[in-house]
């Protein structure tokens, strides 16, 4: 069984610097900052999904790829759902709260 990848504490992605600020098991705060424009920040706060990929391997088609367990940053799509930004980190705060709130086992 493949280890569990969680998410990077900073990475790049469409033009911007996110460095995480704050995490639990089941969300995370991430600060994004545009790398253009350094003064232009936001938060991001969101439930942690666990993606679980299976081991495929279809010869007749040459494809294969193994199957690893990692932690998915939101796409675009998320947010709405299970992803949510602001300029206001107290409200990225609050939010963090409330997800770790309602996801306890």
């Amino acid at each position: 069984m493949s280890k569990l990848k969680i998410l990077p504490l900073t990475l790049k992605k469409g033009g911007c610097l996110y460095t995480q600020i704050s995490r639990t098991d089941k969300a995370a705060i991430y600060q994004r900052m545009n790398i253009k424009y350094p003064e232009d920040i936001s938060y991001e706060v969101f439930k942690i999904q666990i993606i679980n990929r299976k081991k495929v391997d279809l010869p007749e088609l040459n494809f294969k790829m193994d199957a690893r367990i990692y932690e998915k940053f939101p796409s675009d799509s998320d947010f709405g759902k299970n992803a949510w930004a602001s300029f206001s980190l107290e409200w990225v705060k609050e939010k963090f709260d409330l997800l770790n709130k309602v996801f306890q086992k």
